[in-house]
């Protein structure tokens, strides 16, 4: 019971105090190892599906979650598509860690904009051919 009454003392903590302070990730690379490219941020983030929705606030009064419309993702369906996504409550419940989100869309963005500049050489290209085909023409 004593673990409980610290959990909603934390939540009141930081839902009182996010709004007001920076928060930081430590991501040094000194402190990591076997650090690879993440790949397919576009394929994942196709798959994920952002949704409205509402809190069961009666049913779940411990996680002290605001009444009214919210936006975000159901932790199982992120779960199917990128595990590393997701967290647990101490008493199971599944979490979607939206800071790593980001990266996958950072990645995501980086493959559009290649997918954008190969793109604009097809075009130049095929613009190319049409300003040789209207000289032509012309002849």
């Amino acid at each position: 019971m004593k673990f409980y009454y610290f959990y909603c003392i934390l939540l009141l903590f930081f839902n009182a105090t996010t709004f007001a302070q920076k928060v930081h990730t430590i991501a040094d690379n000194r402190l990591k190892k076997n650090i690879e490219n993440v790949h397919g941020g576009l394929a994942s983030v196709l798959k994920m599906r952002g949704v409205t929705y509402e809190w069961k606030t009666k049913s779940y009064p411990q996680f002290l979650h605001r009444d009214g419309p919210e936006i975000g993702f159901v932790a199982q369906e992120v779960e199917l598509v990128e595990p590393l996504l997701i967290d647990f409550t101490t008493d199971g419940f599944k979490c979607v860690d939206y800071e790593r989100v980001t990266v996958l869309l950072v990645e995501a963005i980086k493959e559009q904009q290649q997918m954008i500049n190969h793109l604009k050489k097809q075009m130049n290209v095929m613009q190319s051919e049409i300003n040789k085909m209207k000289l032509n023409t012309k002849k």
